[in-house]
């Protein structure tokens, strides 16, 4: 059917059919490409004991372990206060990449003093919490700067 027009019409509508195919293959790439970041596993899971004051506050460590392209995984210390109510209970304190001989402590020096020592630590997340109410958080942790090829 396409022989029948003129050559100036079919060079247009031979790249018009280009065009299309083009980009309908960017946008199956991009679909794609959403699909793999919006789908991807994770897996979470305590990696500390609670533990708590004598009023009942609980502090924890907590570990997200995501595979999406590469495998990430994220620690976090959480807290979750005794007399609290809200739609979110669980405070995250601070997010940090422990060293591969990094050892989390949490200790409750008093009912209003909790001690967060990360250990040997990659990075620290900027946004970390140092009053939650009445409670003070005082952080302890040595920085190592990343190794290439680690």
């Amino acid at each position: 059917m396409i022989n029948g027009l003129g050559p100036r019409l079919r060079s247009v509508l031979k790249g018009l059919g280009v065009f299309i195919g083009g980009a309908a293959l960017a946008a199956s790439i991009y679909v794609g490409a959403v699909a793999l970041f919006l789908y991807h596993e994770c897996d979470e899971f305590d990696e500390t004991p609670h533990v708590a004051n004598s009023r009942g506050d609980v502090v924890w460590g907590h570990l997200r372990a995501c595979k999406v392209l590469i495998e990430t995984d994220d620690s976090f210390v959480v807290m979750r206060m005794k007399n609290q109510w809200s739609f979110f209970p669980e405070k995250t304190l601070i997010g940090y990449e422990p060293r591969y001989d990094g050892k989390l402590v949490l200790r409750w020096i008093d009912d209003k003093t909790l001690s967060v020592d990360l250990g040997n630590v990659f990075w620290v997340s900027s946004s970390r919490i140092d009053k939650v109410k009445d409670i003070d958080i005082v952080y302890r942790y040595t920085l190592f700067p990343t190794v290439q090829g680690q």
